[in-house]
């Protein structure tokens, strides 16, 4: 089921991006989310009349969901001054670790109490709250908004765009993009940081269960921690980053570049280390917590990347982007399934 939702989830992101880019942020995912939040509220009555429609079910969310982050990078290019730009865009990531974080332990919560029923019918409630009030006060871009300043509209814009005045229907330079190794070097970094975060997320719980022989409940929370580091890393090393931009103390590719291979880098060396822990827990549990933690810190490296690079298309280029990282989402089950495979003796 989650392939699925994987395989349609790719085939829409840069439908999303183009879309956001022809008829606004504001509606596009506006419009998403609450449909996506009015399916979740159907998911138990589908799931017990037929499989058949469930699946059915799962895919159309995967479709609408896929519009999401390529419509925030598209946002972020209207939006997101230069030297405010890591900060803007973690707060946008940070979504992605305190949903993990509260997801773990609070769903199985509501699940325990209230029946696994429940916990679609109050996620769906909340994304219902979420689209309206977005549909209230978001616009499209600063030129649209009453209520802000003359002032910060002007630095908004010309900060971005310079004395440019984008265009939304302004052709998007395919073959461009396409021989840039700018934008090549930023998809790979975001393909590796995607395969890193996935593997983690898959394997983390299973090996302190199986490895380590810990309850459910603890690893429930274990498998949660992780999120809880990239949060705070994600949200503090964006206000570093950008401190270090505004003070003009190195250039905006030096941030990029070493908030991209810094904590890939400490986080595969991490990995390594781990295997020759043999059974010693809590020290492969701080390991594992490194590993997923300081992932965070790649928020304000490729992830700003591709609005640095071309603020107008910065999500066309995420979307092309998202769908190849996303690919990992087949990829690292089966190589952690493999590691994780009873045929493998643990020491």
């Amino acid at each position: 089921m989650r392939s699925t939702d994987q395989y349609d989830n790719n085939r829409r992101q840069t439908e999303g991006a183009w879309m956001a880019k022809r008829y606004g942020i504001r509606i596009v995912l506006g419009v998403s989310s609450l449909l996506c939040a009015l399916l979740t509220l159907l998911v138990p009555v589908v799931a017990r009349s037929s499989l058949a429609l469930l699946v059915a079910l799962r895919i159309t969310l995967g479709i609408l969901q896929g519009v999401t982050f390529p419509t925030a990078w598209v946002a972020w290019g209207n939006w997101a001054p230069p030297l405010e730009r890591s900060r803007l865009v973690s707060i946008t990531l940070s979504g992605l670790s305190m949903g993990y974080f509260v997801v773990y332990p609070v769903v199985g919560g509501i699940v325990s109490s209230l029946g696994w029923e429940a916990s679609f019918y109050i996620t769906g409630a909340i994304g219902i709250l979420f689209s309206v009030v977005w549909l209230s006060i978001i616009h499209n871009t600063p030129a649209e908004h009453s209520r802000i300043s003359r002032q910060e509209k002007d630095y908004i814009e010309q900060s971005i765009h310079g004395d440019k005045v984008p265009r939304e229907t302004e052709a998007i330079p395919w073959l461009k993009m396409a021989k840039s190794v700018p934008v090549w070097a930023t998809i790979a970094s975001h393909l590796t940081e995607n395969y890193l975060t996935l593997s983690l997320g898959i394997m983390a719980p299973t090996y302190i269960a199986r490895v380590h022989g810990l309850e459910i409940k603890s690893v429930g929370f274990l498998a949660a921690l992780p999120f809880l580091i990239r949060l705070i890393l994600n949200l503090g090393g964006s206000s570093i980053a950008d401190m270090i931009l505004t003070k003009r103390l190195t250039r905006v590719i030096t941030v990029r570049k070493v908030a991209s291979v810094l904590p890939m880098t400490i986080s595969s060396i991490s990995l390594v280390v781990l295997g020759y822990l043999n059974c010693n827990t809590w020290p492969a549990v701080a390991l594992i917590s490194v590993s997923a933690g300081i992932l965070g810190l790649t928020s304000s490296g490729h992830a700003c990347s591709f609005v640095d690079i071309a603020p107008r298309f910065g999500g066309i280029i995420y979307s092309v982007s998202n769908t190849l990282a996303s690919l990992m989402g087949f990829v690292a089950p089966q190589i952690s399934g493999a590691l994780l495979s009873d045929n493998v003796s643990y020491v």
